[in-house]
């Protein structure tokens, strides 16, 4: 009885060094099998070497005079007088072996910054219009793959350009060498008659043919029992088998719902990826187990964290592997079946422990059992933390549990912890948490002098923010090169090119983003630096005004905690709004403050989660995909139909994400607007406001049908996505007023 007792006092310290032990193992694993694997993955089919021709064009058509210099693996050129073009003849036999992808860094200067085209093209033949005669074709080239960048971020690694459509190009008898071109042109592709380009350099140039490489699109499939049953199993797994464990709530331990949540997704892990992510998680692990190589300094724009996460869960099956353990590939998925799992592994850990610390967060503040615990199961067996998880491999459900982590900690007034946990950087929404926990922290003691509070806020905002410069700046420096990580802050803040292509920078390419309906509707392009702008103003506005709001709930004794969580909720809508490449598993951030905001501290309705979680579920549409490696013609969701349903979630959430931040901002202006939506609707007596918010939306519904399929005049639905925006609005801000509340509750 002893033992026990002593066992059970010191139970969380067991746990702390039984995870401890865990960790070092898989490290010392990692360790220890570095660069022990056979060398297979990756063969490299070019190089410099088979550049066999250089020609730089002018405005004229004259050629510039070239110094060229071939030296330890570089290739450097000189250009007198400036180009607008610059032509490298590659032999046939490189993109002959299918190269899946083209790596290599590359400096690209001139007489003033401006955009250029990186783009590939294979000699075909084409037939000529109007017959078939075999000898009347002519040659050609077909472009494979083109980059737009920008000669002012310097030296750009590009480590994963996809050629993989060369494939299905046919020579035809064509001998003319392939082209890899550098064209003058501007932000969206287009060529720009201008001589200007003076200095490039090509280096770490290699076209690589990568075994399980991403699929093509033509190789051979057939549409069989074995996929239907497989696809069948995925929709099981996915939303059959959450909603009916929802059921499970009263008769059920925690502890056996956790269990019943981790098997639930690593039953699906090895079964179905995203194509493109994977590809890079695969690389980072198989680089350094195969060849030892750390591919954090050369192909990396993720955060540390996430890389060193993949290399530690990654060294059991590297150990199999080792051993001999045979593995199988799904289709033509580019990653081996149970190699996949291993990469899942920590995120779908990640989501157990998210939903164990939203059930500790709600009961400790009181929340009873019973609630607290179906706060919990709402996020365990959200379908959309699942699919993020255990099927697309995306580490945002490591960010989510970092981020719960820090909210935890921040219940529990451990602030400078708090603070360090969202300074990781595992993704860089939890820095902007950092300001408002400073200005949180310096109204818990009021006691205290006010340059001690003042200091202890700053000391809290240095701690998070300088934390994630040394963790992000320090493998850099040690490595002695800074380039990439300046490459990808810009990419990353959008202010550049970054190494990312430019077109994201003048376009809103992601289907999440509102501002990609108004792109398609109306053109409206983003402005330089328009996230930076956009974002920091109003964030600074936000900070102000929960300065104000949380003085007001310190003198009436209000939770500050949920004026806390309310304004989270805002900082996150509005990145939503700004972010011009919005991509859908971001939606995933803001699902557990949402999950607290309706449960914990009773602010909003069911509806904010319902429609961010189908917003997120929607790129699961295509099931061909996930499972096959690439999207099926006659099988796969049309795109118009998919673009349709981005259309309408991500308008429907604007009100909701105006209705936060404009709360946080400012509560008079919030309570007007409320009070004029109220009256607005009161004279409409039959016409409750979910009704008018659920038709308003199926209305919306079929304005994009119309506009992506039959295309409609852009105009006549750009009015109507307005005048739908505003009257969801006007339904929204009266479903949370609490006077239309009380008369529902009176009325029923």
């Amino acid at each position: 009885m002893f033992k026990i007792s002593l066992l059970r006092k010191h139970r969380v310290a067991i746990y702390y060094i039984a995870v401890i032990v865990f960790l070092a193992l898989l490290v010392s694993g990692a360790i220890a099998l570095r660069g022990k694997l056979p060398a297979e993955t990756y063969t490299t089919v070019g190089d410099l070497s088979d550049i066999t021709e250089i020609k730089a064009y002018r405005v004229d058509g004259s050629l510039s005079e070239l110094n060229i210099n071939r030296t330890s693996g570089k290739l450097i050129l000189d250009l007198e007088p400036e180009a607008k073009e610059i032509d490298f003849y590659m032999r046939q036999r490189v993109l002959d072996q299918g190269p899946n992808f083209w790596s290599l860094r590359i400096l690209c200067t001139g007489s003033h910054s401006f955009t250029y085209r990186l783009a590939i093209d294979m000699a075909s033949f084409e037939y000529t219009p109007n017959t078939e005669d075999a000898d009347s074709r002519t040659f050609t080239y077909i472009g494979i793959g083109h980059w737009t960048l920008d000669s002012t971020s310097g030296t750009l690694s590009l480590g994963n350009l996809q050629v993989h459509g060369s494939q299905a190009v046919e020579r035809g008898g064509n001998s003319n060498e392939d082209l890899i071109r550098i064209i003058r042109t501007d932000a969206d592709g287009w060529r720009v008659e201008e001589n200007v380009i003076k200095h490039v350099e090509f280096m770490d140039f290699a076209f690589v043919k990568e075994k399980e490489g991403r699929g093509t699109g033509n190789e051979p499939f057939s549409f069989d029992y074995k996929f239907v049953m497989l696809a069948s199993y995925y929709l099981f797994m996915m939303f059959v088998l959450p909603l009916t464990f929802m059921k499970l709530e009263k008769s059920s331990s925690l502890l056996v719902l956790f269990i019943t949540g981790f098997l639930l997704r690593i039953s699906i892990a090895p079964f179905a990826s995203h194509a493109f992510d994977v590809l890079g998680w695969k690389r980072a692990a198989r680089t350094f187990y195969e060849g030892g190589n750390i591919a954090l300094f050369s192909n990396w724009s993720g955060p540390p964290l996430w890389y060193f996460t993949i290399i530690t869960f990654y060294s059991p099956y590297a150990l199999f592997r080792f051993l001999g353990l045979p593995d199988i590939r799904i289709y033509y998925q580019p990653i081996l079946s149970v190699e996949v799992m291993f990469l899942k592994l920590p995120l779908i850990l990640s989501d157990i422990l998210s939903t164990f610390l939203i059930y500790k967060i709600c009961r400790s503040r009181n929340l009873d059992i019973k609630c607290s615990k179906m706060a919990a199961l709402v996020f365990l067996f959200n379908p959309f933390s699942i699919l993020t998880s255990a099927i697309w491999c995306m580490y945002d459900s490591l960010a989510v549990f970092f981020a719960l982590l820090g909210f935890y900690l921040c219940i529990k007034k451990r602030f400078y912890l708090s603070s360090l946990i969202w300074g990781l950087g595992v993704k860089w929404y939890t820095l902007g948490f950092i300001p408002f926990l400073s200005v949180l922290a310096y109204f818990q003691n009021r006691k205290e002098r006010f340059s001690l509070r003042l200091m202890k806020s700053v000391v809290i905002t240095c701690i998070g923010f300088g934390f994630f410069a040394f963790q992000m700046a320090l493998p850099y420096l040690l490595y002695g090169d800074l380039s990439l990580l300046k490459q990808i802050m810009e990419f990353r803040l959008k202010i550049g090119g970054g190494g990312g292509e430019v077109e994201s920078l003048f376009n809103f390419g992601s289907p999440g983003s509102f501002w990609k309906i108004l792109q398609d509707v109306a053109g409206i392009r983003p402005f330089p630096n328009f996230f930076v702008l956009t974002f920091s103003s109003i964030y600074l506005v936000l900070i102000v005004g929960f300065y104000f709001l949380l003085k007001r709930s310190v003198s009436k004794e209000n939770d500050t905690l949920k004026v806390f969580n309310s304004a989270l909720i805002s900082v996150l809508f509005l990145y939503f709004l700004t972010y011009p490449q919005l991509n859908p598993q971001t939606f995933l951030w803001i699902i557990p403050f949402l999950i607290l905001a309706y449960y914990l501290f009773k602010q909003s309705g069911l509806l904010p989660i319902i429609l961010v979680s189908i917003m997120g579920a929607i790129v699961f549409a295509d099931i061909p995909y996930f499972i096959v490696g690439f999207g099926v013609g006659n099988i796969t969701v049309p795109g118009w139909v998919i673009d349709s349903m981005y259309f309408v979630l991500s308008a429907s959430i604007v009100p909701i994400a105006l209705y936060s931040i404009i709360s946080q901002l400012s509560l008079t202006v919030h309570s007007k607007i409320g009070a004029i939506c109220q009256n607005l609707l009161s004279r409409l007596h039959q016409v409750h406001p979910s009704v008018l918010y659920t038709s308003t939306t199926l209305f919306m519904f079929l304005q994009a049908l119309t506009f992506y399929y039959f295309n409609v005049q852009p105009s006549i639905v750009l009015s109507l996505l307005i005048l739908s925006v505003i009257i969801q609005s006007i339904a929204f801000y009266a479903m949370r007023s609490k006077t239309w509340k009380e008369n529902d509750t009176k009325h029923r």
